[in-house]
Formats: structure tokens, C-alpha cells, sequence
């Protein structure tokens, strides 16, 4: 009972940080092991700008995703997000200054900055910065990103 009050006071001040999350199993998850996991998928969410492997987007973007860019200033559904996508040839890409806050055994988010690199037609290189919140939330024990608003910084 302690412990429920102590939750319940944590989740009114705003804070993020939950050390141990219930399963579905009735068991505990740590929340590092969580935030390992979103890392994991965030990383290899960062390399299909580099792979081109779009099944990637099919197990990590739910079917309800939306995104939010601010280059255009519009919210895309997953279908205009996925026919809007395209490959530019990048050669590295790295999410850096990361921090996945969990929220619950179902809910964590995920902010951070994807650094790609790449080189135009005529052999100069450019970079990107995007700075990016990802909202993920696991249903039936899969992970999937429902919501992301990225700014480019660089």
C-alpha cells in the first residue's frame, strides 16, 4: 500500500522514473530494461536511413502512428509518412543525447537527436540533426512507436 501511494505521488509531481514496471505476467521488469529495449528499436529505427530496410517501419510504427514535422508543419499518418519517406543515401547514422523516460509496464518516451551523415552527387558531405520525441507503448507484449515530433536542428 505504501508503495502504491509512493507510485501514485511520483506519477502527480510529473516524474518519469519507475524502477520496476508489472508484466503481464504479474511479475516485475526493470525499468533499464525498458529504456534498453526502446534504445535497442530507436537504433535500429536509426539505420534504415542507412539499409533502406523499410521492414523495420513495419514492426516498429504502429498502425495508428502520427507524426508531427516541423519542416512542413504537418501531422502524417502512417501512410503519408511511409509514401513521404525516402532514401537519401546516407552513410552513418547515430542517435546521441538519448533518454527514455518509462512511464509504466506499457508507456515510455524517447528523446534524442539523429545525426545522419551523408554525401550529395557531387562527392560533399552534409549532415543532419534532428532532435526527436518518440511516445512508445506496448500492446500484446510488442513495442511500437505511436507518435514522434522531430525538429531539424542542423
Amino acid at each position: 500500500m505504501i508503495t502504491l501511494a509512493i507510485c501514485a505521488l511520483a506519477s502527480l509531481l510529473g516524474s518519469p522514473r519507475v524502477t520496476t514496471t508489472p508484466t503481464s505476467q504479474g511479475a516485475t521488469e526493470p525499468a533499464a530494461a525498458i529504456q534498453a529495449h526502446i534504445l535497442k528499436l530507436e537504433n535500429e529505427w536509426a539505420q534504415v536511413d542507412v539499409t533502406n530496410d523499410r521492414s523495420i517501419f513495419d514492426r516498429i510504427l504502429a498502425p495508428d502512428f502520427l507524426f508531427t514535422d516541423s519542416r512542413s508543419g504537418k501531422r502524417k499518418s502512417r501512410a503519408e509518412f511511409l509514401a513521404e519517406w525516402e532514401y537519401e543515401g546516407v552513410t552513418s547514422a547515430a542517435n546521441i543525447d538519448t533518454v527514455v523516460q518509462v512511464f509504466s509496464e506499457s508507456l515510455a518516451v524517447f528523446s534524442g537527436t539523429d545525426e545522419t551523415k551523408g554525401r550529395n552527387l557531387d562527392g560533399s558531405e552534409w549532415l543532419h540533426q534532428d532532435i526527436c520525441t518518440d511516445t512508445w507503448l506496448r500492446r500484446n507484449g510488442v513495442w511500437q512507436v505511436i507518435a514522434e515530433h522531430c525538429s531539424r536542428i542542423k
